[in-house]
């Protein structure tokens, strides 16, 4: 699946992790988690990776966990 444009998830307390977006491939555009409960992003390695081949970050801040998304990408991606 991909996503043409942006995808933000914020001040979510009770979300810890991203299981069901397995299926989640790309996104065009931002891809932001910021304040929520998140230790789990393995879910995302697939967007992560994609991120990565086009020199773009993902934008995570101020959850849990905070891994880069290099990390994420590399399967360092739960605490």
């Amino acid at each position: 699946e991909r996503v043409t444009d942006r995808v933000s998830i914020i001040s979510n307390l009770k979300l810890e992790s991203m299981s069901g977006f397995e299926k989640l491939h790309e996104v065009g555009d931002t891809f932001s988690l910021e304040g929520n409960a998140l230790t789990d992003y393995c879910a995302l390695q697939d967007v992560a990776t994609k991120f990565l081949e086009g020199r773009k970050e993902m934008v995570i801040n101020n959850n849990t966990f905070n891994p880069t998304t290099k990390m994420i990408a590399n399967g360092l991606c739960k605490q």
